[in-house]
Protein backbone atom coordinates (compact mmCIF):
# COMPACT_ATOMS: atom_id res chain seq x y z
CA UNK A 1 0.00 0.00 0.00
CA UNK A 2 1.21 3.38 -0.43
CA UNK A 3 -0.57 6.50 1.06
CA UNK A 4 0.61 9.97 0.79
CA UNK A 5 0.18 12.69 3.51
CA UNK A 6 0.15 9.84 5.75
CA UNK A 7 0.62 11.52 9.12
CA UNK A 8 -0.54 14.74 10.83
CA UNK A 9 1.11 17.66 9.25
CA UNK A 10 2.31 18.66 12.74
CA UNK A 11 3.88 14.99 13.56
CA UNK A 12 5.15 15.19 10.17
CA UNK A 13 7.09 18.44 10.55
CA UNK A 14 8.59 17.72 14.05
CA UNK A 15 9.60 14.34 12.81
CA UNK A 16 11.67 15.71 9.93
CA UNK A 17 13.25 18.72 11.33
CA UNK A 18 14.38 16.44 13.81
CA UNK A 19 16.25 14.33 11.41
CA UNK A 20 17.69 16.91 9.75
CA UNK A 21 19.03 17.99 12.73
CA UNK A 22 20.10 15.32 14.38
CA UNK A 23 22.98 14.50 12.51
CA UNK A 24 25.40 14.03 15.30
CA UNK A 25 23.32 10.93 16.26
CA UNK A 26 23.80 9.28 12.92
CA UNK A 27 27.88 8.68 13.62
CA UNK A 28 27.51 7.20 17.32
CA UNK A 29 25.42 3.67 15.63
CA UNK A 30 27.75 1.52 14.91
CA UNK A 31 26.54 -1.90 12.99
CA UNK A 32 27.89 -5.18 12.72
CA UNK A 33 27.19 -4.59 9.08
CA UNK A 34 29.26 -1.40 7.61
CA UNK A 35 26.54 -0.74 5.43
CA UNK A 36 23.96 0.14 8.44
CA UNK A 37 26.88 2.28 10.23
CA UNK A 38 26.60 5.92 11.14
CA UNK A 39 23.42 5.63 9.56
CA UNK A 40 20.81 4.77 11.92
CA UNK A 41 19.14 6.39 14.83
CA UNK A 42 16.38 4.16 16.91
CA UNK A 43 13.79 6.38 17.81
CA UNK A 44 12.90 4.54 20.90
CA UNK A 45 15.98 4.87 21.92
CA UNK A 46 15.35 7.07 25.44
CA UNK A 47 19.19 8.04 25.86
CA UNK A 48 19.78 9.96 22.84
CA UNK A 49 15.88 10.97 21.05
CA UNK A 50 13.43 13.35 23.44
CA UNK A 51 9.97 12.02 24.67
CA UNK A 52 8.29 14.16 22.25
CA UNK A 53 9.85 12.43 18.75
CA UNK A 54 9.06 9.25 20.55
CA UNK A 55 5.21 10.30 21.29
CA UNK A 56 5.12 11.19 17.43
CA UNK A 57 6.50 7.82 16.84
CA UNK A 58 4.09 6.24 18.70
CA UNK A 59 1.39 7.86 17.00
CA UNK A 60 2.65 6.81 13.61
CA UNK A 61 3.01 3.39 14.52
CA UNK A 62 -0.75 3.21 15.71
CA UNK A 63 -1.64 4.30 12.21
CA UNK A 64 0.50 2.42 9.83
CA UNK A 65 -1.07 -0.51 12.54
CA UNK A 66 -4.19 0.71 11.40
CA UNK A 67 -3.66 0.79 7.88
CA UNK A 68 -2.02 -2.34 7.10
CA UNK A 69 -4.64 -4.40 9.17
CA UNK A 70 -7.28 -2.32 6.61
CA UNK A 71 -5.50 -2.92 3.65
CA UNK A 72 -5.06 -6.50 4.33
CA UNK A 73 -7.94 -6.97 6.03
CA UNK A 74 -6.16 -8.36 9.16
CA UNK A 75 -8.18 -8.96 12.14
CA UNK A 76 -5.32 -10.19 14.30
CA UNK A 77 -3.61 -7.54 16.31
CA UNK A 78 -0.45 -6.84 14.23
CA UNK A 79 2.90 -5.24 16.17
CA UNK A 80 6.13 -3.47 15.11
CA UNK A 81 9.38 -4.72 16.70
CA UNK A 82 11.84 -1.58 15.71
CA UNK A 83 11.47 2.45 14.30
CA UNK A 84 14.46 3.91 12.95
CA UNK A 85 15.52 7.59 11.34
CA UNK A 86 17.57 6.21 8.55
CA UNK A 87 19.49 8.28 6.16
CA UNK A 88 20.40 7.86 3.06
CA UNK A 89 23.76 9.11 1.45
CA UNK A 90 24.26 10.03 -2.24
CA UNK A 91 24.76 6.83 -4.26
CA UNK A 92 23.52 4.53 -1.49
CA UNK A 93 21.21 1.72 -2.25
CA UNK A 94 19.47 -1.18 -0.79
CA UNK A 95 18.98 -4.01 -3.10
CA UNK A 96 15.38 -5.74 -3.52
CA UNK A 97 14.62 -7.95 -0.23
CA UNK A 98 12.53 -9.13 1.73
CA UNK A 99 12.50 -9.43 5.55
CA UNK A 100 10.95 -12.56 6.38
CA UNK A 101 12.03 -14.51 3.56
CA UNK A 102 13.94 -17.55 3.85
CA UNK A 103 15.80 -20.28 1.80
CA UNK A 104 17.73 -23.65 3.16
CA UNK A 105 20.66 -21.58 1.75
CA UNK A 106 19.89 -17.94 3.10
CA UNK A 107 18.18 -17.77 5.93
CA UNK A 108 17.17 -14.51 6.91
CA UNK A 109 17.63 -12.79 10.45
CA UNK A 110 14.30 -11.59 10.59
CA UNK A 111 11.29 -13.98 10.25
CA UNK A 112 8.73 -12.68 11.84
CA UNK A 113 8.74 -9.53 10.17
CA UNK A 114 4.76 -10.19 8.33
CA UNK A 115 5.13 -6.81 6.88
CA UNK A 116 7.41 -3.55 6.22
CA UNK A 117 6.95 -0.19 6.14
CA UNK A 118 8.86 3.32 5.38
CA UNK A 119 7.61 6.85 5.91
CA UNK A 120 9.82 9.34 3.66
CA UNK A 121 10.35 12.04 5.66
CA UNK A 122 12.13 14.78 2.95
CA UNK A 123 10.90 15.03 -0.82
CA UNK A 124 14.42 16.62 -1.64
CA UNK A 125 16.75 14.28 -3.40
CA UNK A 126 17.77 12.18 -6.55
CA UNK A 127 16.54 9.33 -7.76
CA UNK A 128 14.97 7.29 -4.25
CA UNK A 129 12.49 5.73 -5.88
CA UNK A 130 11.02 2.21 -4.01
CA UNK A 131 10.98 -0.90 -6.35
CA UNK A 132 8.75 -3.88 -6.03
CA UNK A 133 10.37 -6.43 -9.06
CA UNK A 134 8.36 -8.82 -8.46
CA UNK A 135 4.83 -6.65 -8.48
CA UNK A 136 6.15 -4.38 -11.30
CA UNK A 137 5.83 -1.39 -9.31
CA UNK A 138 8.32 1.46 -9.27
CA UNK A 139 7.37 4.78 -6.79
CA UNK A 140 9.25 7.37 -6.51
CA UNK A 141 7.52 9.10 -3.04
CA UNK A 142 7.10 12.60 -1.62
CA UNK A 143 7.76 13.76 1.87
CA UNK A 144 5.43 11.73 4.25
CA UNK A 145 4.80 9.31 2.15
CA UNK A 146 4.16 5.83 3.44
CA UNK A 147 4.54 2.64 1.94
CA UNK A 148 4.13 -0.71 3.47
CA UNK A 149 4.30 -4.33 2.20
CA UNK A 150 4.63 -7.88 3.25
CA UNK A 151 7.47 -9.17 4.50
CA UNK A 152 7.52 -11.87 2.17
Amino acid sequence: GIFEHFIDQKDYDMLLLYARRATPLFEHYTSADPFWAHRVINIFDSKTVPEFIQDAAWRYLEKVKEAVMHFYGLEEEIYADTMQFVKWEKNTQQSPHADAWSTPETLNEYPWREFGSILYLNSEYEGGSIYYPYKGVTYKPGGNSLAFHPGS
